[in-house]
């Protein structure tokens, strides 16, 4: 399947509650085998926008960055139980994975819950991409300014009405 189409169709369920983002994406893939897309970093640079400096097996801050390039920032893990669920920090917000038999939840709290449609599409462009992998498809990382290419304005635009409270892209005004 096209990369766009599969964005397109992704199909994750996803709320806002008051400053949590939830989404859930269904697969009958096994927490072992999901577990290691949340913690090792070279499995994280092939889907995430946030790839840590070790792999995440304790409780105990962690350098990331999106890029090699990029500057890194100091992130907390905040939780860790194997398999199950993994809580961190990215910037001022906090992102806790939860795997559940099947699927796996992503519920980010951000402190600016008016931004939730940007985080929600740049999400499912991600788990796209991580779902692409899973099946065994290569597909490229799609990231920042590069998801653009592939959707993410439109899928805005989605959550913007979706979604309550959300603010319109600087290029709406």
């Amino acid at each position: 399947m096209d990369i766009r189409d599969r964005i397109a169709q992704l199909n994750t369920d996803t709320v806002l509650d008051g400053n949590v983002l939830h989404l859930s994406l269904a697969t009958d893939l096994p927490p072992s085998i999901l577990w290691p897309y949340l913690t090792d970093p070279v499995l994280l640079r092939a889907w995430s926008p946030y790839v840590p400096d070790r792999v995440l097996t304790f409780e105990e801050s962690v350098l990331a960055r999106e890029n090699s390039a990029d500057e890194p920032y100091l992130s907390q893990i905040m939780e860790i139980k194997a398999e199950e669920t993994l809580a961190h920090t990215w910037g001022d917000d906090t992102v806790r994975w939860s795997l559940t038999n099947p699927g796996i939840t992503c519920d980010m709290t951000l402190q600016e819950p008016k931004y939730a449609s940007y985080y929600a599409a740049g999400w499912q462009v991600c788990l796209a991409v991580l779902q692409a992998l899973l099946e065994g498809d290569k597909q490229e990382r799609i990231i920042g300014m590069d998801a653009m290419e592939y959707g993410w304005p439109e899928l805005q635009k989605k959550y913007q009405a979706e979604l309550p409270g959300q603010e319109a892209a600087p290029d709406e005004g």
